[in-house]
């Protein structure tokens, strides 16, 4: 479900997540690499988003740094959440329960 997320984030992505994306995953890699390479894209299109969330409120990284806790700062994180959940509806409702408790999940 990562790499579906990780496809689906192309078209939403920025200059962040396409520095990272697509990730090197060799030939043999098994799950658990696949995850730990494709989860971090994923932050960075996270980035991304925040990054646009900011400047669509007309901020710069330095006026958004000296945003006082409030509404403007959570209409900020609002955007953030929105942007960085779109490759996400890739997945179904029941898959991305699934997913989420994966990373959840204790190794083991």
């Amino acid at each position: 479900m990562a790499g579906r997320v990780v496809d689906a984030a192309v078209s939403s992505g920025g200059d962040a997540y396409a520095t990272v994306a697509p990730p090197f995953e060799p030939p043999d890699a098994d799950t658990a690499l696949l995850v730990h390479t494709r989860v971090p894209v994923l932050r960075y299109h996270r980035a991304d988003a925040h990054a646009a969330a900011w400047r669509s409120a007309g901020l710069t990284s330095a006026t958004v740094a000296q945003l006082p806790p409030g509404s403007g700062r959570d209409a900020i994180e609002a955007g953030t959440n929105h942007g960085a959940g779109v490759p996400y509806l890739s997945l179904t409702p029941d898959e991305r329960l699934i997913f989420l408790g994966d990373l959840a999940a204790p190794a083991g």
